[in-house]
């Protein structure tokens, strides 16, 4: 999946529905080992970050964020 087919997906499913999935999928990990795909969730994430501000998904990236810069 590419950058342009999340931007259809994102215009095609109601925004809670799309990150539920995402959560899903990332409870199963094996979605995240492509590069490819983690650069497309990153894009994907950052267009909804304003509306995940005390959301689990905010929290840890939050805590990955911190980790990343201790």
């Amino acid at each position: 999946m590419r950058c342009a087919d999340l931007d259809r997906l994102t215009q095609e499913i109601e925004a809670s529905v799309l990150r539920e999935n995402i959560g899903k999928a990332a409870d199963d990990g094996k979605w995240f080992k492509r590069l490819d795909r983690g650069k497309d969730l990153g894009i994907l994430l950052a267009r909804y970050l304003d509306q995940m501000q005390s959301s689990p998904t905010m929290r840890t990236l939050r805590l990955l964020e911190n980790w990343c810069y201790d």
